[in-house]
């Protein structure tokens, strides 16, 4: 996430603006960090999917045992993410003529922006409400009855989810807008990979992933049912 900071510094050690995608598009593969984004975009997405009527009407009626049940969730929806994102790398190579064993390493900083989508989208409430203790609780964080910045008396002003329409509309709108800046990256990574000629349909599987699996579940969660 650090990556798509928009400050850096220019050839003079000065802090600068620039695009955080221009920043992100630096990003290296670290050994694991596929499998790690799939990890956090699956279980995001499962953690939200799993409070949809739905799910909560399949764990009641189902014959297997709830844990199980949604442990097995959770896995499917962490395969389903790293399998779709592997297979769609594996296909653009074999259109492009590139090997495709490099190329989720190579397109995995496009996953970021998702990631985060998914993130900011899931916890937002609960980054509004509890985020409001951090200025209460700073004032006095010993609990010794101090009130350092006038903040300790402060109430948690939970009005925010009176207002389950704005609120579902800002998650979907993250996680909209985590799966454009993904196309972005991947779109500019597969021109300065592929062939010029068969760059657009090497862009193809991918672009398929990024917008049909998995965002549809989570935006149905995001939309019907806020965090």
């Amino acid at each position: 996430m650090v990556k798509m900071s928009p400050w850096a510094r220019n050839s003079s050690g000065q802090i600068v603006l620039r695009s955080p995608l221009a920043n992100l598009a630096t990003f290296r593969a670290q050994p694991g960090i596929v499998n790690f984004l799939a990890v956090l975009i699956g279980s995001t997405g499962y953690d939200g999917f799993s409070n949809s009527s739905l799910w909560v009407g399949l764990t009641q009626n189902s014959l297997i045992s709830s844990v199980l049940l949604s442990t097995l969730g959770l896995i499917g929806f962490i395969a389903l993410v790293l399998g779709s994102y592997t297979a769609a790398c594996l296909i653009a190579g074999r259109l492009t003529r590139t090997p495709g064993g490099t190329l989720p390493g190579l397109f995995v900083h496009s996953l970021v922006p998702i990631a985060l989508g998914y993130v900011t989208a899931h916890y937002l409430t609960l980054l509004i409400l509890e985020g409001q203790r951090v200025f209460i609780t700073s004032s006095d964080p010993l609990s010794l009855g101090w009130d350092l910045f006038g903040t300790a008396s402060w109430a948690i002003k939970a009005s925010i989810v009176n207002y389950p329409g704005l609120i579902a509309s800002i998650q979907t709108a993250a996680i909209v807008i985590g799966h454009i800046l993904g196309v972005i990256l991947a779109h500019d990574r597969a021109l300065a990979l592929f062939p010029r000629r068969a760059a657009l349909i090497g862009q193809i599987p991918l672009l398929v992933v990024m917008v049909v699996t998995p965002s549809a579940p989570c935006l149905c969660c995001s939309a019907n049912e806020p965090n």
